[in-house]
């Protein structure tokens, strides 16, 4: 397949580590691939022949929740197509090559632990059954690991940079950011290193900010909101971030926020005005067998047109019975809405709801999907009314770009990640913070009409003119690291010379923001 824009051809996807796991595609039963060590560091180590003089950016994933991938999917994916925020072509094409790493296919390969589940596994596993508690105390026990494996996480990133020789290095994970800093620190010092927070602020599961020992000169943050700015420059990094407007979001929202004339906004006096979800079949993709499949094709814009739509969406990973008791209990709650359920990469979730729409006249108005590529979504979460779910950080920030007001609960489930998504909510009113989802008030549609959107025109008034992000402003951030990685492409290439291993860069960068 070739780049856009270009004739190049593009890497086989079996060669990313990301992108092979993402092809398998059904979480924790499918994940044991049958590779032996032996093939996964050669799979590890095999350079591109068309980018063998350092051209390469690699981006670090992690798998535990999507909300890490989809920001790096995000990011490729605006490089690749040279766009900016009013959707117009302003960038020439990408020309390098970007690789997708999952970090726990890199840590397996370090570790020899080859066709057992990993943390990210097990982590999922915890989200689709609603242990959120286990799931931050996986985080923790993550974070002592690292520390543990230290010399054998540094050995193994060591390799990969000797072998990948990488023009930058773009992480989006907590936990590991000063490992891969270290190791390229002695592999390639001149490489640009670049961590690009998911989160709304830094916490003790979600450790983001590294201490300052020396060794951070071309190690650069992206800052999202303004504490994470505060807290980057507490620790030193005042001149080695890029602030922007708000977390990435994919470019498809953009696009879909505009082509729909931004989102329907609940109305106490005159009901919702409603679109239908209208999505391509083939941008589906359930479980496996053939009634699961007819009835995904069966549950098209017809029945949902008529009827405002709740959105429930809880990331990649939804919790099965969580899930499904808060769509059984708007349904009943608001016998005039249709609920879309977004069931990810959760197979049991959907094929429960499939069943349940069979057999009780209720779940008639319930509309399943399952996981949705970028485009698909962006269309969903723009065609809702109002969004019901995990307040994660790429979700809500999602919705506030299709300008979607998003309910979410604060309860003792909480994760430490997402209590600063729950304050931004509520000082913003992009959202409603309620009690329980599943008991919800009976103010509810009024609470939503009162939240405010981010239309296309707002939009359109950012493109062409990327700023740091002020209070209230649409956010483009997406747009802002975009261009903010291009230009340390640009100064980085000359400074890669013919020997990764020597050399140092001090890299003269638009730090803080594009005027």
């Amino acid at each position: 397949e070739p780049v856009p824009g270009s004739t190049r051809p593009r890497r086989d996807a079996a060669l990313s580590g990301m992108e092979y796991f993402c092809s398998m595609g059904r979480g924790y039963r499918n994940h044991t691939a049958h590779f032996d060590l032996s093939v996964r560091r050669q799979v590890l180590d095999m350079p591109d022949p068309l980018f063998a003089s350092g051209g390469i950016a690699l981006f670090f994933v992690g798998r535990g929740g999507g909300g890490h991938v989809a920001s790096a999917v995000a990011l490729r994916d605006c490089l690749l197509e040279g766009c900016d925020a009013s959707g117009g072509k302003k960038h020439e094409p990408w020309a390098h090559e970007i690789e997708i790493l999952d970090i726990a296919e890199v840590m397996a390969v370090a570790t020899g632990n080859i066709g057992e589940p990993d943390g990210n596994n097990v982590y999922n596993y915890c989200l689709r059954n609603g242990w959120y508690n286990a799931a931050t105390s996986l985080s923790a026990i993550g974070c002592a690991l690292t520390g543990l494996l230290r010399t054998t996480i540094h050995g193994q990133f060591c390799r990969v940079f000797r072998q990948k020789r990488p023009l930058m290095v773009i992480s989006f994970v907590p936990f590991l950011n000063k490992a891969i800093r270290d190791a390229l620190m002695e592999v390639s010092p001149s490489c640009t290193f670049i961590t690009v927070v998911t989160d709304f602020e830094s916490s003790p599961t979600h450790p983001w900010v590294e201490a300052i020992d020396g060794g951070e000169a071309n190690h650069l943050y992206v800052a999202g909101t303004p504490e994470l700015v505060a807290e980057l420059e507490a620790a030193g990094y005042g001149d080695r971030m890029l602030r922007t407007s708000g977390m990435v979001v994919h470019p498809n929202f953009y696009r879909a926020a505009r082509e729909r004339g931004g989102a329907c906004i609940a109305q106490p006096c005159d009901g919702i005005v409603t679109k239908g979800i209208d999505i391509d079949p083939d941008d589906h993709q359930p479980s496996t067998g053939r009634s699961a499949a007819v009835g995904v094709r069966h549950f098209q814009v017809g029945e949902s047109a008529s009827r405002p739509i709740a959105l429930v969406y809880f990331g990649g990973e939804p919790p099965t019975k969580r899930a499904e008791d808060i769509a059984v209990h708007f349904l009943n709650s608001f016998p005039a809405w249709t609920v879309a359920v977004l069931c990810g990469r959760n197979e049991e979730l959907f094929s429960r709801l499939i069943l349940r729409r069979d057999a009780e006249p209720l779940m008639d108005r319930c509309v399943p999907y399952g996981f949705l590529r970028p485009e698909a979504l962006a269309a969903a979460l723009a065609a809702a009314s109002l969004i019901l779910g995990k307040p994660g950080p790429g979700a809500v920030s999602e919705a506030a770009v299709c300008g979607v007001p998003f309910v979410c609960e604060s309860c003792g489930t909480t994760m430490p990640q997402e209590e600063p998504v729950l304050r931004w909510l509520e000082r913003t009113g992009k959202g409603v913070v309620v009690g329980s989802l599943v008991d919800l008030p009976r103010d509810l549609l009024r609470r939503v009409g009162d939240c405010g959107r981010v239309t296309p025109v707002a939009l359109d008034a950012c493109a062409g003119r990327l700023a740091p992000g002020t209070q209230g402003a649409p956010n483009v951030a997406v747009f802002e690291v975009a261009e903010f990685v291009r230009v340390c492409a640009a100064k980085a290439a000359p400074a890669m010379g013919d020997d990764v291993r020597t050399g140092r860069s001090e890299l003269e960068l638009p730090i803080g923001g594009f005027a």
